[in-house]
């Protein structure tokens, strides 16, 4: 600190104290400095504003074939079954039928993993969001109670006990699910069905994902891979490219809302950067397959 010395001294000569005053120049504007130091540690000491309101996005409205508005989502999967062909019965991947009725773990605790990257490149892409569809969601057929000692979808009991309860029927049935999926937005069973997404920008600023999907088996611990497109009929079967044919594309609106899917495959639909046709309607249901690893 600068400071001016003054010097008193004991004497009967001098009876007064000389006090300068002086005017001292900042020419190096340091008080400025010092001003914009405190706007900028003020500035750091305040949290930064950031919204994480998030809110429910519905699917997109939609023409189906009668020229109706419609707002479902189907979604349809695909597994080998014994034969080599695709088959949407969870008997193909162990879960047998009376393990379906009767709603036992190993069917329950089973569902679909749907990942959202913010790009299609397995080298650069981040996984932004989840949304997980239950096996318990997917939609019931009628099918014949199964008699045949040794089939996998054998259930005795049940067939002696719908013959008990109806001694004149040939063909007893009971209601299961298959890996079949619609959902709507009133619907009892419709997880998956809304994507909760933030409402602003502040954090996450693209609009578009990309999903990809896997099936976790809880008979036997294992997880599928699934493709966007059927492996038995590509050139080279099982002979895959990530960003032609694992993902479909997630489009939200933020200003209705809303979201809606496109197929993807920047080999099919290199003209338009691998965007392809809607899908997720009724009339063209977004479709999975099994992938099996050569």
């Amino acid at each position: 600190m600068t400071v001016n010395r003054i010097k008193i001294k004991i004497n009967n000569k001098e009876k007064g104290v000389v006090v300068p005053i002086a005017t001292y120049f900042d020419e190096e504007d340091r008080e400025e400095l010092v001003k914009i130091w405190e706007r900028v540690e003020i500035q750091n000491a305040i949290n930064l504003i950031q919204d994480f309101e998030t809110t429910s996005y519905s699917h997109q409205t939609y023409l189906d074939s009668s020229s109706n508005p419609q707002r479902r989502l189907s979604m349809e999967f695909k597994f080998f079954d014994t034969s080599g062909a695709y088959s949407d019965d969870f008997s193909s991947v162990g879960i047998a039928w009376p393990d379906i009725y009767r709603r036992q773990q190993i069917f329950t605790k089973s569902f679909f993993k749907m990942d959202y990257y913010d790009t299609p490149n397995p080298t650069t892409q981040r996984l932004i969001f989840t949304v997980i569809i239950p096996t318990n969601n997917a939609d019931k057929k009628n099918v014949l109670i199964n008699n045949t000692p040794g089939d996998i979808n054998f259930d005795g009991i049940a067939y002696l006990q719908a013959i008990g309860e109806d001694p004149l029927t040939l063909t007893p049935t009971y209601s299961i699910e298959f890996a079949n999926f619609e959902f709507g937005a009133l619907d009892s069973n419709n997880e998956g069905y809304y994507i909760n997404f933030l409402k602003k920008r502040d954090i996450v600023f693209p609009d578009e994902y990309y999903m990809a999907c896997k099936f976790f088996n809880a008979n036997n611990g294992h997880i599928l891979k699934m493709l966007n497109k059927d492996a038995t009929l590509l050139p080279t079967p099982n002979l895959v490219k990530a960003q032609d044919h694992f993902f479909y594309k997630l489009t939200f609106n933020r200003n209705t809302w809303e979201y809606f899917y496109n197929e993807y495959d920047e080999g099919t639909y290199s003209a338009t950067d691998g965007l392809g046709p809607t899908t997720g309607t009724l009339a063209n249901p977004i479709k999975f397959y099994e992938y099996m690893n050569p």
